[in-house]
């Protein structure tokens, strides 16, 4: 009775350290994809350039963590009959990825695209985009200036490429982005505003008032802009609506406003 006793503890002991080992394995399995693949050598990865990380992207393990797989094709196995039309078929694919913020993926999509085409100046201002997004300031200016040599009609280039020159504070720069941007669009109110900031910080408040102004009767909710307009009405002077603006600006929402009210609008 007592050897059946023992076998039986055996045989439970050994059932047990088999389902620990196929467990361990699963969690190893889990490991490999996002491990593997460096985010910097996707983004500095060139057009042409060969990536040795790319027979894993094109065919990703069975087991993945949320992000690394959602194709609705299969990369190398759906591609179209000629450059072209693999190249769409990434830029989409890459797209779907910007818009869910799964920029890794993104950026791996729109590399391939520019693989199979490098004239198309369109996935270039998109991996511009995730740049931006990556904080990845100078890569997205290179990107948004291939995208403008390549297609001129979108203008939207030199506002994202302005924006990137602004948090690398080049202003002059980002001034002849949103300018040129401004010429094509004169209904955006963030352009403004982003342009009315930077004549604020090179010492130009009265045309930045202007700029302000603007933004703000294109979006009457701009706290930020009655902000800056109040901001730069007190360094021209002009106390009063300096304190008209600060008060709205704080009734929106903005409270920076609040110490400045305190400070220049004593009543």
């Amino acid at each position: 009775m007592n050897i059946y006793i023992i076998i039986g503890v055996i045989l439970v002991i050994l059932i047990l350290f088999s389902i620990l080992i196929v467990k361990v394995r699963g969690q190893k399995r889990k490991l490999g994809y996002r491990d593997r693949i460096s985010l910097e050598n996707i983004v500095e990865k060139k057009p042409g350039e060969q990536n040795n990380q790319q027979e894993k992207f094109q065919h990703p393990p069975a087991e993945t963590e949320e992000s690394d797989i959602e194709w609705e094709m299969q990369p190398d196995l759906n591609l179209g009959r000629n450059p072209e039309e693999s190249s769409n078929k990434y830029l989409t694919a890459g797209i779907k990825f910007l818009k869910t913020q799964k920029y890794r993926d993104a950026i791996l999509c729109f590399n391939k695209a520019i693989d199979f085409n490098s004239v198309d100046g369109e996935t270039y201002y998109y991996r511009g985009i995730v740049k931006n997004k990556l904080s990845l300031f100078k890569d997205a200016i290179d990107d948004f200036t291939e995208a403008i040599l390549r297609q001129l009609n979108n203008p939207d280039s030199f506002f994202q490429r302005g924006y990137a020159y602004m948090q690398i504070d080049e202003k002059e720069d980002a001034l002849s982005d949103f300018n040129n941007y401004l010429m094509v669009n004169k209904n955006s109110s963030e352009a403004y505003y982003l342009r009315g900031v930077l004549k604020y910080d090179m010492n130009d408040f009265k045309s930045s008032i202007d700029d302000f102004s603007n933004a703000i009767v294109l979006n009457p909710n701009h706290e930020s802009a009655y902000f800056k307009r109040g901001m730069a009405r007190h360094e021209v002077g002009d106390t009063v609506n300096s304190c008209k603006d600060l008060k709205i600006a704080l009734n929106k929402g903005n409270f920076e406003a609040y110490h400045y009210l305190k400070e220049y609008c004593p009543e």
